[in-house]
């Protein structure tokens, strides 16, 4: 009878474990899937971070062509000599 009863206690274990595997089985499952959709979107280029820097306050940023109307450069127009 104690053989009978150690085997259905040992049988309860391993479900138990079994149950457990399962489940982290299914988390891992869920993190692949997030991961291969982020891989693919970073091989489609559509990262969700901003296209720009983001500028603190009310600050203005000119861009670099704007900066060149307004500062022109010194070497623009001089040849290269070799």
């Amino acid at each position: 009878m104690t053989d009978l009863a150690a085997l259905a206690r040992r049988v309860e274990e391993l479900e138990k474990q079994q149950a457990e595997t399962v489940e982290e089985r299914d988390q891992y499952k869920a993190l692949y899937q997030e991961m291969l959709q982020r891989c693919a979107k970073l091989e489609r280029g559509i990262v969700s971070q901003p296209k720009s820097e983001r500028v603190a306050g009310g600050e203005t940023v000119m861009s670099e062509a704007m900066l060149e109307l307004r500062v022109p450069d010194p070497h623009r127009g001089l040849r290269r000599h070799r």
